[in-house]
């Protein structure tokens, strides 16, 4: 899976950007950022769990809304991806959710 250097570049920058804001006002506290991946595609995930950038930490939880979505990411992406489901779940995709390791 190839990543665009540019687009890696620009949402590594973004969510460095809403982490130090989130140190800043977090005076110390303990705060987990879950990056919503609503409809976009696995490379961008893929930036920001493995940024190019030596100073850049990585991104390992990402949220999605789409159980078909969240599945077939979980599937491309690394291991190490910690997902979250955060949408509205139908009993028929309860067996595919359940079949994830790192959800």
């Amino acid at each position: 899976m190839k990543v665009d250097p540019s687009r890696a570049a620009a949402l590594v920058s973004q969510i460095t950007g809403v982490s130090e804001r989130i140190a800043a006002v977090g005076k110390g506290r303990s705060v987990r950022l879950v990056a919503v991946s609503k409809l976009k595609p696995a490379n961008d995930v893929l930036a920001l769990a493995q940024p190019q950038e030596s100073e850049a930490e990585p991104q390992l939880h990402f949220g999605e809304n789409y159980a078909q979505e969240l599945t077939l990411k979980a599937e491309l992406l690394p291991r190490n991806i910690q997902w979250h489901f955060i949408g509205g779940l139908q009993s028929g995709h309860c067996k595919n959710l359940a079949k994830i390791p790192n959800l």
